[in-house]
């Protein structure tokens, strides 16, 4: 029985790790404002919420059997007990928000998210996974996501699956996302299977991170040379997964892998591991290779993402400062308690007034603003405190990481990856997706800190 659960824990990992692109859902409750769907108040059920589950029960009981034999969870090191502790602190409140918000279904229904995203982290914490094959798992489901996106860019269209989870979209449509050229073409930017181009891009960030880290493994497998095929396939990876981040045209996404890569960088140079150097390098020219063709083949589609002058350019700008605005005046209004967790849009559409369309009432695209706004000075305290803790602990340990030369740099630049994203969009906080792509990031780069700092 014992070895049962434990399978059904490891296959459900992986198979919670390969549909996590997919949108596929039983949506429980629709909502209207003036006429309109109101996104960010729809509940649903995803599949993946299935799988969470399981996982989520096998793990436990896992655990407790753990527990029943004896075998003590060491927590002996005051910063776990902290970060642990402050956790427990931000579920907590999250929970207590839940009395502040408008609509305190939907507040339910966030602060289960939530709860269930950080209890997969205890989960993987106190849990023996084959990490290779979740990251190559990880990486094959990217590249199938990529593969879409890029057919997607290069036909202009997409195509719609209800039981794929995924919309079609149209660039002559209104409110699609596009790149706009001063000759007035629209181009689609990819969504692949997701919601919005940037989550697309944000996702394969990740993705290639994870690819460059088994990539710089491979290179290390034997003593002269490399296995062949294992080289050109994670090189083929990259390449997908690096042409599928471009046909994004997210550049947050493009700002955010930059300094993951560079941080990559910075860390090998600090341990003059020369071959890793060389091997990030030939990463690196490959990546210019790429942006050269594509930048030369859709050079008008480049030109306009990059300019601010650009109609559409301007337009999202000019949206983007209204957000934070509207931000600034609901945390103003609300600054110690929040308006209670997963209702920041009813809040702002109560405050703004009834006259404007659903699509209007956006979050902000400040994820650190949009907790501010939603959980107060209290949840943002929290979840900002352990991540400092968290970074300063990366900081003391990192002489031993340097030395054990495992996945913990390659994970460390992941998780500043997405901080950096967080910086310019909402979808890590406010939407299902982002929550568990957020905190299954940060779980395992937890348990490969904890690794390097004795058993946990």
């Amino acid at each position: 029985m014992k070895k049962f659960i434990k399978k059904i824990f490891e296959y459900s990992l992986y198979l919670f790790v390969f549909l996590l692109p997919l949108q596929t859902c039983f949506i429980i409750r629709n909502s209207i404002i003036n006429g309109d769907k109101w996104q960010y108040g729809t509940i649903c059920f995803y599949l993946t919420d299935v799988i969470l589950i399981v996982l989520l029960l096998s793990g436990f009981y896992n655990l407790i059997l753990k527990i029943k034999e004896r075998q003590q969870i060491k927590i002996k090191k005051k910063w776990r007990i902290t970060i642990i502790t402050i956790l427990g602190l931000f579920i907590t409140y999250s929970f207590i928000s839940i009395s502040l918000a408008i609509d305190k279904e939907l507040a339910y229904y966030s602060a289960i998210k939530l709860a269930s995203a950080i209890a997969l982290v205890f989960i993987i914490l106190n849990t023996k996974i084959n990490w290779k094959k979740v990251l190559i798992i990880f990486i094959i489901s990217a590249v199938l996501q990529a593969g879409l996106g890029i057919w997607q860019f290069l036909n202009q269209e997409t195509f719609s699956n209800h039981w794929l989870g995924i919309s079609s979209y149209n660039p002559s449509d209104v409110g699609v996302s596009v790149v706009q050229t001063i000759q007035g073409r629209r181009w689609l930017r990819s969504y692949g299977g997701f919601q919005h181009p940037n989550i697309f891009s944000g996702y394969l960030s990740i993705a290639l991170l994870l690819a460059i880290g088994l990539y710089l493994k491979i290179q290390k497998s034997t003593k002269n040379y490399p296995n062949l095929f294992q080289n050109y396939f994670i090189l083929f990876n990259i390449i997908i997964l690096f042409t599928g981040l471009l046909t994004s045209f997210s550049r947050a996404s493009w700002i955010a892998t930059g300094g993951a890569y560079i941080s990559i960088l910075f860390f090998k140079l600090i341990k003059k591991d020369k071959r890793d150097l060389l091997s990030l390098f030939k990463i690196f020219l490959i990546f210019i290779l790429i942006s050269g063709i594509f930048g030369f083949i859709f050079k008008e589609a480049f030109i306009a993402r990059l300019s601010i002058n650009n109609r559409l350019e301007v337009k999202s700008i000019t949206e983007r400062s209204e957000y934070f605005k509207q931000a600034k005046d609901l945390i103003k209004d609300n600054w110690l308690l929040g308006v209670g967790i997963g209702n920041y849009t009813l809040a702002n559409y109560n405050k703004i007034g009834k006259k404007y369309p659903a699509w209007y009432f956006q979050p902000v695209h400040n994820t650190y603003l949009l907790i501010f706004a939603e959980l107060g000075a209290i949840g943002a305290t929290f979840f900002l405190s352990f991540f400092i803790l968290l970074f300063y602990k990366s900081l003391k340990l990192l002489p031993k990481i340097l030395k054990n030369n495992d996945f913990t740099i390659i994970f460390f630049s992941c998780l500043l990856s997405l901080f950096i994203m967080m910086f310019f969009d909402h979808w890590l906080w406010s939407l299902h997706f982002g929550i568990l792509l957020f905190w299954l990031i940060f779980g395992i780069y937890l348990k490969f800190l904890v690794a390097n700092d004795k058993k946990f």
